[in-house]
């Protein structure tokens, strides 16, 4: 072997050097990322919360300046840093060490900005979600057994600050009062979440914040200058509830205790301090659940595939379209899942602008839209305008429509009509939509190009090898 690189080294590395070249005359573009970027996170609980830590640094480091525009609200920007590590491209750990129980992580990672910005246009035509913050609170003197004056919301309003502070819409008293009653009381929502939820659902509300704290006023041991004191110790359990689906999406609890010579200033400070622990976790989940793009299915009826491939490259094509996939698909029926924060009539409007067969659309509901050809010489019915009432239901077939097709489908790409149908009639759905990161074509088309042209520099060297002489 080492004769004949010595020998024939040169073509081998001649053809090693093309086959590198092979991803260039490919035409592979690299990522949209930013430069690489080396930062730290750290955290108490978690070696994962010291690594969404970094993320967050890495994102508020190469997207400094996008972020930093004063024409993208606070809670735009805070909404892109709860979900940092999506932006976070190749992430690599350099160091991850723990020190006297805190988890620290060193990572260097490109940032995808081109997505930061995509996502900064989209999410901002959801507007701002709303809240409903409601909280139980109560102090007790212990030495009268009695609740603390001056105590009973000073959590709940702490909260309120909070988000209002950072762009969300919150409930107030007065609208709350009108939607539930005078005789539903703050204290009844805060421990019943299905009433709770119910009065959100009717507020428009996004989310709802329950929260519950409890604590104790004690005479505090000691006399410090001979001035008595009083330690009050809160402990407050907060979470927030989604509307939409009744879901839980956070939870955080926070205990405090706090001196003062006043019992109710001592409460007070707890109060606010242990809300101020709570809030940002729930600031974090509830962005991060309220700035994933929701699902629009479309539902094809007898659309063949040439047209469905047409649909499905021109909803990718389309504005505010973030994904588009083919589930399934047979003769009968197709479904495409679209990931979007489009409404599903605007979904149903590009279906039938980006098709160049006339589609009749027969279905527009909350995430569902139905649609199939028309028929020749019908009228297609046009999608109702913006301001207009949406069809709620599938127009009836016809009995043409209803029987079923007389000859056998022409099976595709030549296959046997007893394995297409196999294929088709497959439970599992199927998803036409690869998103391999951009380095993996590359490094393929590099790793077959240095395979081929190596075994060619070894058939080249062991035809010319020297022939030894006669005997």
């Amino acid at each position: 072997m080492a004769t004949i690189f010595r020998n024939f080294g040169v073509e081998v590395c001649v053809l090693v050097v093309l086959g590198l070249c092979g991803p260039i005359a490919y035409g592979v573009e690299a990522p949209a990322a930013g430069s690489p970027v080396t930062v730290s996170g750290e955290s108490d609980r978690s070696g994962k919360e010291a690594m969404d830590n970094a993320f967050r640094q890495a994102v508020e480091t190469a997207a400094a300046a996008t972020l930093a525009d004063r024409n993208v609200p606070t809670l735009l920007r805070e909404s892109i840093l709860a979900r940092a590590g999506t932006y976070a491209k190749y992430p690599q750990i350099l160091e991850r060490q723990r020190i006297s129980g805190r988890h620290i992580v060193k990572v260097q990672t490109a940032v995808a900005l081109d997505e930061i910005r995509e996502d900064l246009e989209k999410t901002g035509l959801k507007g701002r979600p709303s809240l409903l913050i409601v909280c139980d609170e109560e102090i007790i003197w212990a030495e009268v057994g009695q609740p603390l004056p001056g105590t009973g919301n000073i959590s709940e309003y702490a909260l309120r600050d909070f988000f209002l502070d950072r762009g969300f819409d919150v409930v107030d008293d007065e609208t709350l009062a009108r939607a539930v009653g005078r005789d539903v009381t703050r204290k009844m929502l805060a421990n019943d979440e299905e009433l709770a939820v119910t009065a959100a659902k009717q507020l428009h509300a996004a989310f709802v914040v329950l929260g519950r704290a409890r604590g104790r006023a004690l005479q505090a041991s000691g006399a410090p200058y001979g001035i008595p004191m009083r330690e009050v110790f809160v402990d407050l359990l907060v979470k927030a509830v989604a509307t939409d689906n009744a879901q839980q999406v956070a939870s955080k609890t926070a205990s405090t205790r706090r001196s003062s010579q006043e019992a109710t200033t001592a409460a007070s400070q707890g109060l606010q301090m242990a809300a101020a622990e709570v809030a940002p976790e729930l600031l974090r989940q509830m962005l991060a659940k309220w700035s994933e793009p929701p699902k629009v299915v479309c539902i094809g009826e007898r659309v063949p595939t040439d047209l469905l491939d047409t649909i499905v490259q021109g909803l990718r094509a389309t504005p505010g379209v973030r994904r588009a996939a083919v589930l399934d698909h047979n003769p009968q029926r197709s479904t495409v899942e679209i990931i979007t924060w489009i409404e599903a009539l605007e979904i149903a409007k590009a279906v039938q602008a980006v098709s160049a067969t006339p589609l009749e659309v027969t279905e527009i509901s909350e995430g569902r839209v139905a649609y199939r050809p028309a028929q020749q010489g019908a009228p297609v019915p046009l999608v109702p305008p913006s301001g207009g009432a949406a069809p709620t239901h599938v127009a009836p077939e016809t009995p043409a429509e209803a029987a079923p097709p007389a000859e056998e489908p022409m099976p595709s790409h030549g296959k046997a009509p007893d394995t297409e149908r196999a294929e088709q009639e497959s439970p599992l759905p199927l998803d036409l939509s690869f998103d391999f990161p951009a380095w993996v074509m590359p490094a393929v088309v590099s790793a077959a190009a240095v395979a081929v042209a190596f075994l060619i520099g070894l058939l080249i060297a062991w035809r010319k090898r020297p022939t030894p002489p006669a005997k």
